[in-house]
């Protein structure tokens, strides 16, 4: 959910109506597991959840995690901040100049 919010998901918008040009499943590309990669799961029981017999999610934590972790990991690698997500190739070749 992180990866995909970080390199994937953007809604665009027509800037002259303000209709929304990606509002389905079709346009509005999110991750796969293709895109991902392997994945390890560690799971660690608390008793701080609290929901239902002490339960939490754990998918929305990280959600928003990924994508601050992003663009300082960009800015390592290539010295440029990117703070308009998500973080595509070719935003990264406009802000190199490149583009």
């Amino acid at each position: 959910m992180g990866v995909s919010r970080a390199k994937f998901e953007e809604v665009v918008h027509d800037p002259v109506t303000g209709v929304i040009l990606n509002g389905n499943l079709l346009d509005y590309k999110i991750a796969t597991m293709k895109d991902l990669g392997p994945v390890s799961t560690i799971l660690v029981e608390t008793g701080l959840g609290y929901g239902p017999y002490g339960l939490i999610g754990v998918g929305e934590d990280i959600g928003t995690v990924i994508p601050g972790l992003m663009a300082p990991a960009v800015y390592n690698a290539i010295g440029v901040w990117m703070d308009d997500f998500p973080i595509t190739p070719g935003k990264i070749l406009k802000a190199l100049g490149k583009e």
